[in-house]
């Protein structure tokens, strides 16, 4: 709470009353116990009023409760506006410019989400769908890092207090290991390399997949002719995947939805292997 003001109005307005009448307001202030500066701030505002301290000013208040209801109708009548059409509708009926970012917390804060991910899940499930129905051979494929000079340890502490281990910095590059998975055969085909996984790397991995399915003796009996489905997720040494693979009629490259790690049978074995 903001605290009382040490000169009162009384005060205030006698030395007011005193400059509006000639007389010595310096004099008056003194007398009052009013410092000098305040009762020239005073003199020159013109009012003994006592401004307002603490909480939002009118001035600085950009964003009302109006503009809540009225983004929240904007959102009503049409669900595909972006953040920088909202902000501009914004400023058409108000005249105050709002950041993108206060308007998407607002949003939140009235649980407006984006629905982006919902379709692109449905759309995955869709396909997986569909070459499943189609008999397709589908194989899940993801890489992970593993670090050979570092390991979880155990230790005894007091209770309450962490046990801390001093470890060595990394000794050298991590061990990248790529591999992938079938529901038909179990593990395809699987490969292992110090340093980071290029785009090219990923690219001959996938056509090494490619042709471990071909030659595998149930592919062969049971699937002979059916597409081959690799599905992956989006990290970035899988840019450009489809461009730099060789061109297969029968092998379709299906995108892993966003934030959809369950839908990928290969990354449980994949987070045992970073809990090492």
């Amino acid at each position: 709470m903001p605290c009382e003001p040490k000169h009162g109005l009384p005060a205030r307005s006698r030395v007011l009353d005193a400059f509006r009448e000639g007389r010595d307001w310096v004099l008056v202030a003194d007398h009052n116990g009013i410092p000098a500066t305040t009762a020239r701030d005073i003199v020159q505002r013109g009012t003994a009023g006592i401004k307002k301290r603490g909480g939002a000013r009118a001035a600085c208040t950009k964003y009302t409760p109006e503009m809540e209801a009225a983004l929240v109708e904007y959102v009503e009548d049409n669900c595909q506006y972006t953040l920088q059409q909202l902000r501009d509708q914004l400023h058409f009926d108000f005249g105050v410019f709002i950041s993108t970012s206060l308007i998407s917390k607002k949003l939140c804060d009235k649980l407006y989400t984006v629905k982006q991910n919902i379709v692109k899940r449905k759309e995955f499930g869709e396909k997986l769908l569909q070459y499943e129905k189609e008999g397709a051979f589908i194989v899940y494929y993801d890489e992970t890092n593993f670090n050979l000079y570092c390991k979880r340890t155990q230790g005894r502490a007091p209770v309450g207090e962490r046990a801390v281990v001093t470890l060595p910095p990394s000794k050298g590059s991590n061990l990248q290991l790529q591999c992938t998975v079938s529901p038909e055969i179990g593990l395809v085909h699987y490969a292992k390399q110090r340093g980071s996984i290029k785009m090219e790397i990923n690219a001959a991995f996938v056509d090494d997949v490619y042709d471990a399915v071909k030659s595998h003796e149930t592919y062969r009996i049971h699937f002979s002719g059916k597409k081959i489905v690799i599905v992956l997720d989006n990290a970035s040494a899988h840019s450009q995947t489809e461009e730099l693979v060789q061109a297969r009629n029968d092998l379709e490259l299906l995108r892993l939805a966003p934030y959809s790690p369950m839908c990928n049978p290969i990354e449980g074995t994949r987070s045992r292997y970073e809990l090492l």
